[in-house]
Parts: C-alpha cells; structure tokens; sequence
C-alpha cells in the first residue's frame, strides 16, 4: 500500500510496522510503502487506526502488482528461508 501525509512525521516507520497487518515499511519523509496483510476490511480498520494516531493521512491506496514484480518478490523470499 501505498501512503502519503500531509507532513513528515518522526519514527514513522517503526509507528507504522507496530500496526496489525503491517508486515514491511519503507519510509521516507512524507511518503510509505507498506506491505499489509487483509482484506478490505482490514484495509478499512487500518486507515481508522491511522487517523486515530493522528497521524496527517491525506493519501492511503492499496498498490496494484505487476506479474515481474510479484515473480521477484517470490524468487526473494525463498532465497531467504
């Protein structure tokens, strides 16, 4: 997913792994990616509980995967395990 705030926000990126459902967070200034496990209703609890840390949401928009990139993400986990 794909998040943008209306101004930088400190330790955002350890603030936003601690939420459910956040498996990885990139994060840099005013922007995040994340990778999030849940359905829309889960994606539905997830932007409540980020208004509800006050955090300055102006932009949260589930990331559309291509075939290559969702291949790569693949070949990356299981070279990990």
């Amino acid at each position: 997913m794909d998040l943008r705030l209306s101004r930088a926000v400190e330790q955002l990126a350890e603030r936003l792994g601690r939420l459910p459902g956040v498996e990885k967070v990139q994060a840099d200034g005013t922007q995040a990616e994340l990778v999030f496990r849940g359905d829309l209703d889960a994606q539905h609890e997830l932007l409540k509980l980020l208004l509800a840390a006050d955090l300055p949401v102006c932009a949260l928009a589930a990331r559309q995967q291509n075939l290559q990139q969702a291949y790569l993400d693949g070949q990356s986990s299981s070279i990990e395990t």
